[in-house]
């Protein structure tokens, strides 16, 4: 056997058995490339019976895995109970002790599979509940391999096909019989990463990428991506680079495919956790040392992919900074999908294996099968789409982490993003990258920190560094864009949750010359229109849209009077007036409805006054100070009351929480031992319902042999109560169904047995079978009394055996009958040439003859044997007084027949020859022995209990020959 290239790892749980059945129906007769190793969730104290039933299922070999074992081609390896499995680079199985807890051996064994094997890695997920997997496909499809899953509705749990399938690293979705073909009939190694043949298929096909993701690909190496459409192209079978880029245009899911390879959202939390941990040792605590006491301390995970590294960070500053200063992590990635998975804080129970019990217990909590961030750690990070190739970096950040991202782009385009990173750190800032990445040209302006760990610290020389080019550009991009995409809203409509229509507002605001602000009952700005950069302003904080906070001094004074107004007495209008910059405007306030909307408007005018001309009376200053105290009244009264519940809701909340926590703790943790026990039960009980399956066809094969037997046959236990009979013992045991479970001592035996019972009970206690013979009138019968025993050797009662032996002793007597008319006629023989016999026998097998031979000597003729191998024996013993020749056919390279015709004409007296022959002669072979010369034809058996009835054939023939007189003998 020939060591496996491509190793398939098989998860599956609940429902397993009949999965895997179908995965190994679809799989051809060999597999001179694969090797298959299946890891189940099986009951550590029960022995499985999988690899017996799979057998029928493949003709490629089953085993349970052996520690040690090296994986070969065209095997099926099982994960014996009590056992995690793992593999090594050369190959090697390995069987470590099964953890106490929940335990994940699909996700333990995948990983292994993938650090050892890369591209030349396989897993598959059939069914199963829970999560187990979801890591372990990730990691593989990390290092290149392919991944696989059952399609849930053919599944019969599809919880882990599910999981599988939600990590956006699956190859394939389709019933496991055509995914096994799929799997071996399709290339899934040795792309190599050089240019397409097809160049102009190439630069389209990146232009598809840019264009459905936004993100520009032509920054990225194009090894990385050529080896990504290579496989593709393999899984759909596409010759040509061309046919590939019809298929990307007609299909999105291969488009989304192909994305999700280009992409490459793999990681997972502490990755290189001996890196995580030189970050918390040196790198953190020297950043809340740099800082000023109640300065926030800003990172950035660039390329943050689904979340992990960013919670990992901020996990890491938890445990370093405690409640002695706040930070807040900036996560960002290109992939919106991958983002949208970050922020939901939402995991599979599978991420367990890189954290520990500790941060578990700290950080996450059960949502069902998952795991969920918690929601103090949750609001320490921020997620936000952001392309490091073209979006305006964050400012002053005192850490950026980016691993594994750059080495996919090209060299200008990472000395660009380190451009980028070296304007957003503050001084003496921090950069952490990958373990395979460096700052290349761009080390000016950073000091190495730690080499092998790849941290990095910016030198201040009292510039700020300036952004590259591309990078102001891409700003202004950005922002072109942004403002196009609103003004296209702007014209379609304002937003669709006020029902506002589009035609409706653009008149109002063509009518109006002046700055109009549009506000809803909440103050909260809807829409603006003419010059009001001189009347709001956006502060430092988070982004509110209360117009009251937006807008300047006076104006933000009278914006809650002039409102008040139209809300509390119905009017139609209100004006109001206010000074600033040496200038007077008037605002007037107007009720609008839009759909089931009520909206205000705000014109802000500035007054031009004629010499003469009186300002226009605006609301009553007292007035106004009336409405804006009865107004802060009424909010201070609300606010006390407010506090006043929240305060004794919060106590009772937190009294809740602390029973809920602790009840939950203990649900949860019942909860993964009853998951983890029922799969195990889930498994085994599959298992056992093909083994009943097996022993319900079994006894039926038996039923319908004992019933179709002419023996009648008796089963007792050891208290010689009936177990079960065939319908022909009724004939010899008043015996019916009813009578299942009594003692045969209350039936009545129909044979002239005295001793029955006692034989019965001398077999249990001697274990010595008894065999008694009875005639009845003109028949014989027989009765045979022997101790059955189980499968384990222990003695389970008596087979008692009923059968007529009338047509065997007829047969006897004809035997006996034959036997004596044949020594009579060897002892007339005998009488009349003096006793005197000589046999010669040739045949090239020396051990066949001998044993011939030795049964021709033992019979009633007695014999004398002479035996030649060679030509040259047999012609000098014809010479000799012969009565009977024996020849085998293919004597002398197949002459044996030749030798009966030529020898014949050599012989004075009549001599009879037989031809023997193997069995696998056919019959023109007897005929033309016959047309030779042979007197008979018979076929050989090599076995030595056939090789006696050889013998007493062929004496029986020359007494016939010898009896009869030559007229009729010829």
């Amino acid at each position: 056997m020939s060591q496996a290239k491509i190793v398939v790892g098989i998860g599956a749980s609940a429902g397993g058995l009949k999965a895997l059945k179908q995965f190994f129906k679809g799989l051809p007769d060999e597999t001179p490339e694969h090797a298959f190793v299946v890891v189940q969730h099986l009951s550590p104290d029960h022995e499985s019976m999988m690899p017996t039933l799979l057998a029928s299922s493949t003709r490629l070999a089953i085993a349970q895995a052996k520690e040690g074992d090296v994986v070969e081609a065209n095997r099926v390896y099982m994960i014996p109970p009590n056992k995690n499995l793992m593999i090594d680079k050369n190959g090697v199985l390995a069987l470590p002790e099964r953890p106490p807890g929940l335990n994940l051996p699909i996700d333990i064994f995948f990983r292994s599979l993938a650090e050892s094997y890369g591209e030349r890695a396989v897993g598959i997920i059939c069914s199963g509940t829970g999560t187990d997997g979801s890591q372990g496909v990730r990691a593989i499809k990390g290092e290149g391999g392919v991944v696989g899953a059952q399609q849930p509705s053919s599944a019969d749990f599809d919880s882990m096909p599910r999981g599988a399938i939600a990590t956006r690293t699956v190859d394939f979705v389709m019933p496991l019989p055509e995914l096994a073909e799929k799997i071996t009939s399709t290339q899934l190694e040795g792309f190599d990463d050089g240019p397409l043949q097809e160049e102009d298929a190439f630069a389209q096909i990146v232009q598809i990428l840019t264009r459905s993701t936004g993100i520009n690909f032509q920054e990225y190496r194009s090894s990385t991506i050529t080896r990504r459409i290579k496989k593709r192209m393999a899984f759909n079978r596409c010759l040509l680079a061309s046919d590939y880029v019809t298929l990307l245009n007609n299909s999105p899911k291969e488009l989304q495919g192909l994305q999700a390879d280009v992409l490459i959202n793999v990681t997972r939390f502490f990755r290189d956790e001996e890196m995580f941990k030189v970050l918390a040792d040196d790198v953190l605590p020297k950043l809340l040392e740099a800082k000023p006491p109640g300065q926030v301390i800003r990172m950035w995970s660039a390329g943050c992919s689904t979340g992990e590294e960013a919670y990992s960070l901020a996990m890491l500053a938890t445990e370093v900074y405690g409640d002695r200063t706040d930070f807040k992590v900036f996560a960002t990635d290109a992939d919106e999908a991958a983002l949208r998975f970050a922020s939901s804080g939402v995991y599979p129970t599978s991420v367990t294996l890189d954290l520990s019990d500790e941060r578990c217990a700290e950080y996450f909590y059960h949502s069902g099968n998952e795991m969920k961030i918690q929601e103090n750690l949750r609001r320490k990070v921020v997620f936000s789409q952001h392309d490091l190739l073209s979006d305006p970096p964050f400012n002053r950040m005192d850490l950026i982490v980016c691993r594994n991202v750059l080495i996919y782009l090209q060299e200008e385009a990472q000395q660009s993003i380190f451009s980028a990173f070296r304007f957003s750190l503050s001084p003496g800032g921090y950069l952490f990258l990958g373990p395979s990445e460096s700052l290349g040209k761009s080390k000016s302006g950073f000091e190495v920190v730690s080499e092998k760990e790849k941290i990095f610290r910016v030198v201040s020389d009292g510039t700020r560094p300036k952004l590259r080019k591309q990078l102001h550009a891409s700003l202004f991009a950005s922002a072109a864009a942004q403002s196009s995409r609103v003004v296209s809203d702007l014209q379609s409509g304002p937003p669709t949750q006020l029902g506002m229509n589009g035609k409706v507002f653009r008149s109002v605001m063509e009518k109006c010359e002046n700055t109009i602000i549009v506000v809803d009952k909440t103050r909260q700005l809807i829409a603006t229109y003419g010059d009001v950069a001189a009347f709001l302003r956006f502060p430092a904080g988070l982004v509110t849209s209360d117009i009251v906070e937006l807008a300047c001094e006076p104006l933000r004074d009278i914006i809650p009077s002039v409102l008040g107004e139209l809300r509390d007495s119905g009017k139609m209008e209100a004006v109001d007036r206010f000074d600033r910059n040496g200038k007077t405007y008037r605002v007037t306030g107007k009720p609008i409805s839009v759909g089931q909307s009520d909206l205000f408007m705000l014109q802000v005018q500035e007054l031009l006054l004629a010499e003469g001309e009186s300002v226009p009376q605006a609301i009553d200053g007292d007035l106004r100070y009336e409405r804006m105290r009865e107004e802060l009244q009424f909010t201070r009264e609300n606010l006390r009351a407010t506090v006043e519940e929240l305060e004794t809701s919060n106590e009772e909340l937190q009294a809740t929480n602390e029973e809920l926590l602790a009840s939950n703790e203990e649900l949860q943790s019942t909860n993964e031992e009853l998951q983890s026990v029922n799969e195990e039960l889930i498994s085994v009980n599959s298992e056992y319902q093909a083994k009943i399956q097996e022993l319900t066809s079994l006894s039926n094969d038996l039923e319908i042999l004992l019933s179709n037997t002419h023996i009648g046959v008796v089963f007792v236990d050891r208290n010689l109560c009936v177990r079960r009979y065939t319908p022909l013992a009724s004939s010899y045991l008043a015996i019916r169904e009813v009578d299942v479970g009594r003692s045969i001592a209350d039936l009545q035996l129909r044979l002239r047995y005295d001793g029955f019972l006692q034989d019965c009970t001398s077999v249990l206690d001697t274990l010595v079978p008894v065999e008694r013979h009875f005639v009845e009138q003109v028949a014989e019968h027989r009765v045979r009394i022997v101790p059955f025993k189980s499968a384990d050797q222990r003695i389970e009662g008596l087979t008692i055996l009923f059968y007529d032996y009338s047509e065997v002793a007829a047969l006897e007597r004809t035997v006996d009958t034959f036997r004596e008319t044949l020594t009579n006629a060897a002892a007339r023989v005998q009488a009349r040439s003096g006793g005197k016999y000589k046999i010669l026998l040739i045949d090239e097998e020396a051990a066949y003859s001998t044993a011939l031979a030795d049964s021709l000597r033992s019979s009633v003729m007695s014999p004398a044997v002479v035996h030649a191998s060679t030509l040259m024996e047999a012609e000098e013993l014809l010479e000799e007084q012969i009565n009977l020749v024996i020849v085998d056919v293919g004597f002398n390279g197949g002459e044996g027949l030749n030798l009966i015709q030529t020898w014949r004409n050599r012989f004075d007296i009549e001599v009879p020859f037989i031809a023997i022959a193997e069995v696998v002669e056919s019959e023109d072979t007897a005929r033309v022995a016959y047309a030779k010369g042979a007197a008979c034809f018979v076929k050989k058996d090599t076995s030595p209990a056939h090789t006696q009835s050889f013998a007493d054939a062929i004496l029986g023939f020359w007494l016939a020959h010898a009896e009869l007189p030559s007229k009729v003998r010829n």
